[in-house]
């Protein structure tokens, strides 16, 4: 396939004391969007859940205050109450092989006095559809620990799934996660024979970018692609532009 590819770039940038590297956001959850959805006594709803899943086969649920699920507080977050149980909720099966150096966080977290040891929260990942590993930060939640962002860092693969097993016999207390973070560094293909990269004519004027800004409409332009499918590309094959 013969691709023309028009390039126009400007970028001005401060760089003070120390270099600025940014990763890009992968996959995220807050659940604000699933207030609601789960298990609590012999009741379920999943309607609309498509990015995680749920397994209570091993809970207990005895009536509607006994729970696994999404709940409204703090702007929504995964919460289990009195299970008497291991509920283990896992993510969609996620594609990072755009990416390199992956992160991931996810905030575990209890509410009330007990130290019982049956009250936990952990955190696993599956790279590449290998073993079950946990998370190599801050990963042993047990009893009365209170807040934790459990992290993982430097992973490289082609697809990624991430696991929380959490459980809570007590029905005074609470225990939940929130804020489920991948990040990565994307990867740039190199040009290849079939790619011409040209110099755009039309010389722009400096722009000093701002990264206070925070929405598209505010956004100042930098990059600019034009696509050029010439009468020579006679492959059949599409052409495409991919981050």
């Amino acid at each position: 396939m013969k691709k023309t590819l028009c390039l126009k770039l400007f970028l001005y940038l401060f760089l003070l004391n120390n270099n600025c590297l940014y990763a890009d956001d992968i996959w995220k959850t807050n659940f604000a969007d699933d207030i609601g959805k789960g298990y609590w006594g012999n009741n379920s709803d999943f309607t609309g859940i498509t990015d995680w899943s749920l397994e209570i086969s091993n809970c207990i649920l005895a009536d509607d205050n006994d729970y696994v699920k999404v709940v409204g507080t703090s702007g929504g977050r995964f919460e289990a109450k009195d299970c008497d149980g291991e509920a283990v909720w896992k993510s969609k099966l996620l594609d990072i092989s755009g990416f390199t150096d992956i992160s991931i966080s996810v905030l575990l977290a209890e509410t009330g006095s007990s130290a019982n040891s049956s009250k936990y929260a952990k955190a696993f990942y599956i790279l590449d559809g290998g073993e079950e590993v946990s998370f190599s930060i801050n990963n042993e939640n047990i009893g009365n620990w209170g807040s934790n962002t459990v992290t993982q860092l430097g992973l490289n693969g082609s697809s990624l799934e991430i696991i929380v097993r959490l459980n809570n016999p007590n029905s005074g207390d609470l225990v939940y996660f929130d804020n489920v973070l991948i990040s990565g560094d994307p990867i740039i293909p190199e040009s290849d024979s079939l790619t011409k990269i040209l110099v755009s004519n039309n010389i722009v004027e400096p722009v000093l970018l701002k990264t206070v800004n925070n929405s598209k409409e505010n956004a100042s332009v930098c990059f600019r692609f034009v696509v050029d499918e010439t009468e020579e590309a006679s492959d059949g094959l599409s052409t495409k532009v991919k981050k």
